[in-house]
C-alpha cells in the first residue's frame, strides 16, 4: 500500500498464465482501484511483477498466495486490508466455484459478486 486516497473499487482478481487476467489488473489499476491478486506458487513471481506495474499505475495492490489458505483466506484478506472486496473475477470456472462457496460461507458486510471472466 502506498498511501493513495481510497479506491473506488476493490476487486480480487485469479492470476493465470493468460494476459487477459493482468490486463484487466492493469486497467482497474489505472482507474485507482485496488486490486487483489490471487495466484498460487507457480505464479508467484508473475504476481510480484505485475504487483509493481499496478502500483506504477496508480492502484493499490495486493498479492495472496492461494496455496496457503485458499480463497477463503484470499477474501478475508481482502476485506481485513480494505475494508470491503466489491468483485471477484476468475478466469477459470472451478476457481469462480472456490470463490462463490467461500464467499456464501464467510461472514462480511459487503458480499462480492463472483464472475468467470475468460474461459479460453
Amino acid at each position: 500500500m502506498n498511501g493513495q486516497t481510497v479506491p473506488t473499487r476493490v476487486v480480487l482478481i485469479e492470476l493465470d498464465d493468460r494476459p487477459a487476467a493482468a490486463e484487466l489488473a492493469l486497467g482497474l489499476a489505472r482507474a485507482g482501484h485496488s486490486i487483489g491478486l490471487a495466484h498460487g506458487t507457480n505464479a508467484e513471481s508473475a504476481a510480484d511483477g505485475l504487483q509493481v506495474k499496478l502500483e506504477r499505475a496508480g492502484g493499490i495492490s495486493l498479492a495472496i498466495n492461494l496455496d496457503e489458505g485458499g480463497m477463503a483466506r484470499a477474501i478475508r484478506l481482502m476485506i481485513d486490508v480494505f475494508g470491503r472486496l466489491d468483485e471477484i473475477a476468475c478466469f477459470t470456472p472451478p476457481a469462480a466455484e472456490a470463490a462463490a462457496e467461500a464467499v456464501s460461507t464467510f461472514p462480511s458486510r459487503r458480499h462480492p459478486r463472483v464472475r468467470v471472466m475468460d474461459r479460453r
